[in-house]
């Protein structure tokens, strides 16, 4: 799941594996993920799409004759890994293999720590499994803060010299750090802007803009491919896409995204069976004597509630057979035995109260636009 907010990780337990994280800045990287990361997306698609292209044709392969063995999860992982970094960080992050098997690691254990003790360790031994499971992300997170700090402070550095007229540095990369420093510099309470803490806060989101995509691409693939032969999903997606890119400068433009109502329908298919975020609307009770419910349980001081996604997604009501994969679902409304298109109200980024993959409110996930993308 994508990570909302830095504050958000108190749910998780991640108090436990990311003690040192600093949420002073929060406000900028927020605004910079929210707006600027959306504004910027047409410049920065071109090397999106460059980075993309040549992972998939060295992990796939271009030969069209013979038949080879791919692992799905593993070649997304390198694919949208490697992309997401050159947006955040820019080019010379994501060709650093070093740091993409570090930071990749990274995300990994944290992932898994924030689930394991988060959810499923008894309270009364989470510090002590806690403590035990911070071990790999500590040392992950070091390894991956000695090549991603120096970054952020050259970055500080040619950013200051460029608002002082120091014409002589280099041109600034267009990428999520520079957006994020640029709201820094622009603040008139421009918080903690010590290189480490910054560094530490985008290491840490790291987690929620790549493993949430990964897992939905690779759900996404397997659906489709795992579908019906009589249901041809393959066939009309590609029967969809090729028309649309024609050239490479239509791979580049978010734009021609608007033209594949029946892929955004398959792949919002695949998040209503299986959301990014299973529970939603998350809300801590801060009652000291705690809550009793209309059922007459009680949920005592310093508890999580929320609603869970599953059980809306699954809502006969509100989706006919909600357990039947139907990709197109969200183009073509069934009544009876016709079927007709819907007018296109919605996308993959459409977050609402039947549709929970994101979140719901000021706190959903951040980054349903990377996922279309």
């Amino acid at each position: 799941m994508g990570l909302p907010s830095l504050s958000r990780i108190q749910p998780f337990k991640n108090r436990y594996l990311a003690p040192t994280l600093d949420f002073h800045n929060e406000e900028f990287v927020m605004m910079a993920i929210r707006k600027d990361f959306l504004r910027n997306l047409p410049q920065v698609q071109p090397d999106l799409f460059e980075d993309m292209k040549s992972s998939v044709d060295l992990l796939f392969g271009m030969n069209t004759e013979d038949w080879s063995d791919v692992c799905l999860w593993e070649a997304m992982e390198q694919i949208i890994f490697r992309s997401t970094i050159r947006i955040f960080f820019g080019r010379e992050l994501s060709e650093n293999e070093n740091y993409m098997k570090f930071s990749r690691s990274f995300a990994f254990w944290l992932g898994i720590g924030s689930v394991f003790v988060g959810q499923l360790i008894p309270a009364v031994i989470r510090p002590a499994v806690g403590y035990f499971a911070a071990i790999p992300v500590y040392v992950f997170r070091t390894k991956s803060l000695k090549y991603l700090t120096p970054l952020i402070a050259q970055r500080l550095n040619d950013m200051k010299q460029h608002k002082n007229d120091q014409l002589s540095i280099p041109e600034i990369p267009n990428d999520l750090v520079t957006w994020i420093l640029n709201r820094f510099l622009n603040s008139d309470h421009p918080g903690h802007t010590s290189p480490a803490i910054i560094a530490e806060q985008l290491l840490y989101f790291t987690l929620g803009a790549t493993h949430t995509t990964i897992t939905t691409a690779t759900n996404a693939v397997f659906d489709i491919l795992s579908a019906p032969p009589e249901m041809r999903v393959y066939e009309t997606l590609r029967k969809e896409l090729e028309p649309v890119f024609t050239t490479t400068s239509a791979w580049e433009d978010p734009a021609f995204l608007k033209h594949l109502p029946l892929t955004e329908s398959a792949i919002r298919e695949t998040l209503r069976l299986s959301p990014v975020i299973t529970r939603v609307v998350m809300r801590q009770v801060m009652e000291r004597d705690g809550i009793r419910l209309p059922d007459g349980n009680r949920l005592p001081y310093g508890s999580w509630a929320g609603a869970t996604a599953m059980g809306v997604h699954g809502d006969e009501d509100l989706y006919p057979n909600p357990q039947q994969y139907k990709p197109f679902r969200f183009v073509y409304k069934e009544a009876g035995k016709k079927i007709s298109q819907q007018p296109r109200s919605e996308n993959i980024s459409t977050i609402n109260e039947k549709y929970l993959s994101f979140g719901l409110g000021k706190n959903a996930c951040l980054w349903p636009y990377d996922l279309q993308t």
